[in-house]
């Protein structure tokens, strides 16, 4: 982790030190290859829960939690009706993430893969396009099955898909320069 400047959180080092004396007890133990299982899961669960920050929060080091190494590290803690057959449910609500951070991420989704909005839009509040964004976003985030940032994921993927599929787009002798008009097709095309 050192190697890679990560850090972890007291909590999180304790829940890690807990799921490898769980493993000491499997007849299969192999230290090396308990540590490094536990490393990669580790890393992808941290991996995934990134996205889901807010963008302001992502330019310091964010600190691998509990829940990256283990996602039910709470089990022993939660209330559950025991003897009547019940359990305690709760829902819990995750409000979206701001127009301007879906934009945000958006941008550095497709910059990530080495895609550039056409005048900078994405980047440029001021513009008509960016405009057009926000309005597109806050009709996407009124979807039910809407889920921040995995479906901005998503449709960075499908703007570049339909980009690169394209036929008026040449590799070669073209820069990854997305026009306007096809990053906010795509994403009327999400809406319906």
């Amino acid at each position: 982790m050192r190697e890679q400047e990560l850090t972890s959180s007291g909590h999180a080092i304790k829940v890690a030190l807990e799921i490898l004396e769980r493993s000491l007890m499997h007849p299969n133990f192999t230290n090396a290859g308990e540590v490094d299982s536990l490393l990669y899961t580790t890393k992808t669960n941290y991996e995934r829960r990134l996205p889901a920050m807010p963008i302001a929060n992502l330019d310091t080091n964010v600190d691998m939690e509990a829940v990256d190494f283990d996602p039910d590290h709470d089990r022993g803690s939660r209330v559950l009706g025991k003897g009547s057959g019940e359990s305690v449910s709760q829902e819990i609500n995750f409000d979206n993430t701001s127009l301007d951070d879906c934009i945000a991420l958006l941008a550095k989704e497709l910059e990530f893969s080495r895609f550039i909005s056409e005048a900078g839009f994405l980047t440029n509040p001021s513009l008509a396009e960016y405009s057009k964004m926000t309005r597109l976003f806050h009709s996407m985030q009124a979807i039910p099955s809407w889920s921040n940032a995995r479906d901005v994921r998503n449709l960075s993927k499908r703007i570049i898909g339909g980009f690169l599929e394209s036929t008026d787009y040449d590799c070669a002798r073209q820069a990854r320069l997305i026009p306007a008009a096809h990053i906010t097709t795509c994403m009327r095309e999400m809406i319906t």
